[in-house]
Protein backbone atom coordinates (compact mmCIF):
# COMPACT_ATOMS: atom_id res chain seq x y z
CA UNK A 1 0.00 0.00 0.00
CA UNK A 2 1.53 3.30 -1.03
CA UNK A 3 0.98 6.15 1.72
CA UNK A 4 0.04 9.57 0.88
CA UNK A 5 2.93 11.97 1.29
CA UNK A 6 0.86 15.06 0.88
CA UNK A 7 -3.40 16.15 1.48
CA UNK A 8 -4.95 18.87 0.75
CA UNK A 9 -8.66 20.05 2.22
CA UNK A 10 -10.54 23.18 1.22
CA UNK A 11 -12.93 24.39 4.13
CA UNK A 12 -16.76 23.90 2.40
CA UNK A 13 -17.38 27.34 3.48
CA UNK A 14 -15.78 30.71 2.18
CA UNK A 15 -14.50 33.62 4.84
CA UNK A 16 -12.66 33.89 7.80
CA UNK A 17 -12.42 30.70 10.02
CA UNK A 18 -10.46 29.75 13.18
CA UNK A 19 -7.88 27.00 12.26
CA UNK A 20 -7.60 24.93 15.18
CA UNK A 21 -4.72 22.32 15.14
CA UNK A 22 -2.95 19.77 17.04
CA UNK A 23 0.41 18.41 16.36
CA UNK A 24 3.43 17.16 18.50
CA UNK A 25 6.89 17.08 16.02
CA UNK A 26 7.17 19.29 12.78
CA UNK A 27 6.00 22.72 11.72
CA UNK A 28 3.26 25.00 11.13
CA UNK A 29 3.03 27.88 8.45
CA UNK A 30 0.23 29.99 8.13
CA UNK A 31 -0.25 32.37 5.50
CA UNK A 32 -3.36 34.86 6.06
CA UNK A 33 -4.19 36.56 2.65
CA UNK A 34 -6.98 37.56 0.67
CA UNK A 35 -8.58 34.60 -0.53
CA UNK A 36 -11.91 33.07 -0.39
CA UNK A 37 -11.83 29.45 1.02
CA UNK A 38 -9.43 28.31 3.56
CA UNK A 39 -6.79 25.71 2.52
CA UNK A 40 -5.00 23.19 4.88
CA UNK A 41 -2.34 21.08 3.03
CA UNK A 42 -0.69 17.81 5.53
CA UNK A 43 2.97 16.57 4.30
CA UNK A 44 5.49 14.50 5.14
CA UNK A 45 9.33 14.09 4.48
CA UNK A 46 10.54 11.68 1.16
CA UNK A 47 10.95 8.93 2.72
CA UNK A 48 9.02 8.83 6.22
CA UNK A 49 7.09 6.45 6.51
CA UNK A 50 6.38 7.28 9.68
CA UNK A 51 5.60 10.51 8.64
CA UNK A 52 3.19 9.02 5.60
CA UNK A 53 1.43 7.23 8.24
CA UNK A 54 0.78 10.02 10.40
CA UNK A 55 -0.66 12.18 6.84
CA UNK A 56 -2.80 9.78 6.33
CA UNK A 57 -4.31 8.98 9.40
CA UNK A 58 -4.47 12.76 10.55
CA UNK A 59 -8.05 13.91 11.03
CA UNK A 60 -9.24 17.07 9.33
CA UNK A 61 -12.84 18.36 10.50
CA UNK A 62 -14.87 21.52 8.74
CA UNK A 63 -17.65 22.84 11.07
CA UNK A 64 -18.24 25.47 8.83
CA UNK A 65 -15.89 28.52 10.69
CA UNK A 66 -13.89 26.12 12.60
CA UNK A 67 -11.24 23.57 10.93
CA UNK A 68 -9.92 20.70 13.13
CA UNK A 69 -6.92 19.26 12.11
CA UNK A 70 -5.26 16.25 14.14
CA UNK A 71 -1.97 14.59 13.65
CA UNK A 72 -1.54 11.68 15.39
CA UNK A 73 1.36 10.57 17.30
CA UNK A 74 1.92 6.73 15.87
CA UNK A 75 4.75 5.68 18.33
CA UNK A 76 3.78 5.50 21.78
CA UNK A 77 7.00 7.70 23.16
CA UNK A 78 7.32 10.53 25.45
CA UNK A 79 9.02 14.37 25.11
CA UNK A 80 11.80 14.96 27.65
CA UNK A 81 12.58 18.67 27.57
CA UNK A 82 15.70 20.09 30.03
CA UNK A 83 16.59 23.11 30.50
CA UNK A 84 17.82 25.62 33.39
CA UNK A 85 17.89 22.80 35.70
CA UNK A 86 14.31 21.92 35.17
CA UNK A 87 13.37 18.88 33.11
CA UNK A 88 9.89 19.19 31.97
CA UNK A 89 8.46 15.56 30.95
CA UNK A 90 5.69 15.35 28.27
CA UNK A 91 3.61 12.20 27.50
CA UNK A 92 2.91 12.61 23.67
CA UNK A 93 -0.03 9.80 22.99
CA UNK A 94 -1.97 11.88 26.46
CA UNK A 95 -1.12 14.82 25.60
CA UNK A 96 -0.62 15.89 28.77
CA UNK A 97 2.30 17.36 31.13
CA UNK A 98 3.76 14.04 33.27
CA UNK A 99 5.61 16.20 35.55
CA UNK A 100 8.09 19.07 36.28
CA UNK A 101 10.95 17.88 38.48
CA UNK A 102 13.91 20.55 39.60
CA UNK A 103 17.21 18.34 40.06
CA UNK A 104 19.10 16.24 38.24
CA UNK A 105 17.39 12.81 38.18
CA UNK A 106 14.25 11.77 36.70
CA UNK A 107 12.00 8.57 36.84
CA UNK A 108 9.86 8.54 34.14
CA UNK A 109 6.31 6.01 33.91
CA UNK A 110 3.84 5.61 31.56
CA UNK A 111 3.83 3.37 28.00
CA UNK A 112 7.37 4.48 27.56
CA UNK A 113 9.03 5.14 30.78
CA UNK A 114 12.85 6.41 31.03
CA UNK A 115 14.96 7.92 33.03
CA UNK A 116 16.65 11.76 32.99
CA UNK A 117 19.97 12.06 34.51
CA UNK A 118 22.20 15.00 34.91
CA UNK A 119 19.77 16.90 31.98
CA UNK A 120 20.33 13.90 29.29
CA UNK A 121 17.80 13.58 27.53
CA UNK A 122 16.50 10.53 25.56
CA UNK A 123 13.54 9.39 23.52
CA UNK A 124 12.12 9.74 20.63
CA UNK A 125 8.83 12.12 19.92
CA UNK A 126 7.56 10.97 16.85
CA UNK A 127 7.33 11.41 13.24
CA UNK A 128 7.61 14.74 11.57
CA UNK A 129 4.47 16.26 9.54
CA UNK A 130 4.60 20.04 7.83
CA UNK A 131 1.15 21.77 8.32
CA UNK A 132 0.73 24.32 5.53
CA UNK A 133 -2.45 26.70 5.76
CA UNK A 134 -3.63 29.57 3.85
CA UNK A 135 -6.61 31.28 5.53
CA UNK A 136 -8.97 34.20 4.63
CA UNK A 137 -8.47 37.59 5.62
CA UNK A 138 -9.92 38.26 9.57
CA UNK A 139 -9.27 34.62 10.46
CA UNK A 140 -8.15 32.91 13.50
CA UNK A 141 -5.50 30.21 14.91
CA UNK A 142 -5.58 27.83 18.13
CA UNK A 143 -2.51 25.45 18.35
CA UNK A 144 -0.66 23.04 20.66
CA UNK A 145 2.15 21.20 19.68
CA UNK A 146 5.23 20.05 21.75
CA UNK A 147 8.03 20.75 19.54
CA UNK A 148 6.53 22.00 16.38
CA UNK A 149 7.61 25.25 15.51
CA UNK A 150 4.35 28.19 14.19
CA UNK A 151 5.23 30.76 11.77
CA UNK A 152 2.58 33.28 10.54
CA UNK A 153 2.22 35.59 8.24
CA UNK A 154 -0.18 38.18 7.69
CA UNK A 155 -2.34 39.88 9.93
CA UNK A 156 -4.36 37.10 12.62
CA UNK A 157 -7.78 38.11 14.44
CA UNK A 158 -6.44 36.15 17.32
CA UNK A 159 -4.18 33.99 18.28
CA UNK A 160 -3.90 30.74 20.90
CA UNK A 161 -0.71 28.55 21.09
CA UNK A 162 0.65 26.47 23.18
CA UNK A 163 4.12 24.57 22.91
CA UNK A 164 7.05 22.91 25.06
CA UNK A 165 9.96 23.59 22.45
CA UNK A 166 8.75 24.86 19.43
CA UNK A 167 9.19 28.27 18.35
CA UNK A 168 6.11 31.14 18.24
CA UNK A 169 6.58 33.65 15.49
CA UNK A 170 3.81 36.17 14.26
CA UNK A 171 3.90 38.93 12.02
CA UNK A 172 0.84 40.65 12.75
CA UNK A 173 -1.51 40.09 15.18
CA UNK A 174 -4.37 41.88 17.17
CA UNK A 175 -5.33 39.14 20.64
CA UNK A 176 -1.98 36.67 20.74
CA UNK A 177 -2.30 34.15 23.70
CA UNK A 178 0.91 32.24 23.99
CA UNK A 179 2.79 30.20 26.51
CA UNK A 180 5.77 28.04 25.33
CA UNK A 181 8.94 26.45 27.90
CA UNK A 182 11.70 26.73 26.24
CA UNK A 183 10.73 28.32 22.55
CA UNK A 184 11.13 31.45 21.48
CA UNK A 185 7.97 34.26 21.31
CA UNK A 186 7.89 36.40 18.35
CA UNK A 187 5.42 39.37 17.64
CA UNK A 188 6.41 41.35 14.45
CA UNK A 189 3.60 44.06 14.97
CA UNK A 190 1.25 43.69 17.62
CA UNK A 191 -2.19 45.57 17.36
CA UNK A 192 -4.19 45.06 20.38
CA UNK A 193 -4.17 43.30 23.94
CA UNK A 194 -2.00 39.96 24.32
CA UNK A 195 0.37 37.50 26.43
CA UNK A 196 3.19 35.97 26.44
CA UNK A 197 4.51 33.42 28.47
CA UNK A 198 7.81 31.57 28.79
CA UNK A 199 9.99 29.53 30.94
CA UNK A 200 13.53 29.61 29.43
CA UNK A 201 12.70 31.13 26.16
CA UNK A 202 12.69 35.01 24.94
CA UNK A 203 10.20 37.19 24.18
CA UNK A 204 10.18 39.70 21.40
CA UNK A 205 7.25 41.73 20.78
CA UNK A 206 6.68 44.81 18.65
CA UNK A 207 3.94 47.54 17.90
CA UNK A 208 3.32 50.71 15.93
CA UNK A 209 0.17 51.94 17.94
CA UNK A 210 -0.62 52.18 21.21
CA UNK A 211 -1.31 48.53 22.96
CA UNK A 212 -1.08 46.41 26.15
CA UNK A 213 1.22 43.59 26.83
CA UNK A 214 1.25 41.11 29.70
CA UNK A 215 4.51 39.26 29.74
CA UNK A 216 5.52 36.66 32.00
CA UNK A 217 9.27 34.26 32.25
CA UNK A 218 11.72 32.59 34.78
CA UNK A 219 14.79 32.44 33.07
CA UNK A 220 14.26 34.06 29.28
CA UNK A 221 14.84 37.65 27.91
CA UNK A 222 11.58 40.04 27.50
CA UNK A 223 12.22 42.58 24.86
CA UNK A 224 9.51 45.04 23.62
CA UNK A 225 9.74 48.06 21.06
CA UNK A 226 7.15 50.87 20.23
CA UNK A 227 4.34 52.23 21.97
CA UNK A 228 3.77 49.46 24.34
CA UNK A 229 2.15 49.59 27.68
CA UNK A 230 4.30 46.72 29.31
CA UNK A 231 3.41 44.76 32.63
CA UNK A 232 6.12 42.15 32.94
CA UNK A 233 7.56 39.16 35.49
CA UNK A 234 10.93 37.54 35.16
CA UNK A 235 12.74 35.61 37.81
CA UNK A 236 16.12 35.90 36.40
CA UNK A 237 15.50 37.33 32.89
CA UNK A 238 16.04 40.99 31.04
CA UNK A 239 13.19 43.35 30.78
CA UNK A 240 14.21 45.64 28.08
CA UNK A 241 11.67 48.21 26.89
CA UNK A 242 12.25 50.41 24.17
Amino acid sequence: MNTPKARTCTAREHGAITLDVRINVGSVRVIVEDREYAEVTLISPEGNESAARAVERATIDDHGDHLAVRVPNLEPTTARQHFGGVTQVVGHNLGVVVGVVYGDVVSIGGMSGGTVVGGVVTGGVGPLVGIVARLPLGSSLLAETVSASVDVSGTLLRAVVETVSGAVHIDTVSAPDLSTVSGRIAIDRLIGDGFAKTISGGITVAATDRCNLRAESVSGSIRVTGPIALSAHTVSGRVLNH
